[in-house]
């Protein structure tokens, strides 16, 4: 999990307006390190999940997370399908809309771990 949200934490800080320094392309290659650790999420997760279902499926976070899940998923594709992500360079301000994905990509991500620490919790 530090793997995907460092990743996404790194990515998102430059897509804010911090790390103004980078491009974006240079911090394009971190990606598959972060897809990689979303992949292990992603595996040990349904593992979890597999072990007891009625656990999870009982308790209504457990449907939040998921949601927010997809959600920060498709909000990470912005920054590998829009060419305006491509042309930020050394020292240039991002647009508006990346800062916007940039918030909300953590957002969801901080709300997917707590949501999936409070599962224990609240069942």
């Amino acid at each position: 999990m530090t793997l995907l949200f460092g990743v996404a934490l790194i990515i998102n800080l430059r897509l804010f307006g911090f790390l103004r320094r980078a491009s974006f392309a240079s911090m394009h290659r971190l990606m598959p390190m972060g897809i990689f650790g979303f992949g292990i999420c992603m595996v040990t997760g349904m593992l979890l999940f597999n072990a007891n279902p009625t656990r999870y499926i009982n308790v209504p976070t457990f449907f939040l997370k998921m949601f927010m899940i997809v959600i920060a998923g498709v909000a990470i594709l912005y920054a590998t399908v829009f060419d305006e992500v491509w042309a930020l360079g050394s020292g240039d301000n991002p647009p508006l809309r990346a800062k916007f994905v940039a918030v909300s990509t953590m957002v969801l991500l901080l709300g997917a771990l707590y949501f999936g620490r409070m599962i224990p919790f609240l069942e």
